[in-house]
């Protein structure tokens, strides 16, 4: 037959997007309502592409990922009403993870967030330090999920 059924197909999977999960997964292994997480990403896109995935995700869906971006004279960017709503949404434990562009390095003070993650996101010294310094409450981890999945 030309074509095989799905079943036989083989699936490449993205080893940064299974590392991903994985962290994601043991944060929330011992209590899911206490995460809040914020996944650092490079590009407005793939801030987008993070949340749809995640928020399709069977096992990653009761994150319930928002995503926050810059905004500049392009159409896709966010008017600071809507990212005030995002961020109030995810300080208030609606979205569990909120996935953002380096917009939210510097300045965003949010006492529950527990995880840090950084997705591909290669900057200086100060800009990893102050990522780190956006995980808030008491026993915080901050990852960074590398090129090659780790």
């Amino acid at each position: 037959p030309l074509f095989r059924s799905l079943e036989e197909r083989t699936v490449e999977v993205n080893p940064k997007l299974v590392y991903l999960k994985s962290r994601l997964l043991a944060r929330s292994h011992d209590d899911e309502r206490k995460v809040r997480c914020i996944l650092f990403a490079k590009t407005r896109y793939s801030t987008v592409a993070l949340k749809q995935w995640i928020n399709c995700d069977s096992e990653l869906s009761f994150l319930n990922a928002t995503h926050l971006t810059g905004s500049s004279r392009e159409d896709d960017t966010m008017t600071k009403a809507e990212q005030d709503k995002i961020i109030e949404s995810f300080s208030r434990g609606e979205s569990k993870i909120m996935i953002a562009t380096t917009i939210a390095i510097q300045g965003l003070d949010i006492r529950a967030c527990n995880t840090v993650i950084r997705y591909g996101l290669v900057t200086d010294e100060i800009a990893m330090i102050q990522a780190r310094g956006r995980a808030r409450a008491a026993l915080s981890k901050v990852t960074a999920v590398h090129p090659a999945g780790r």
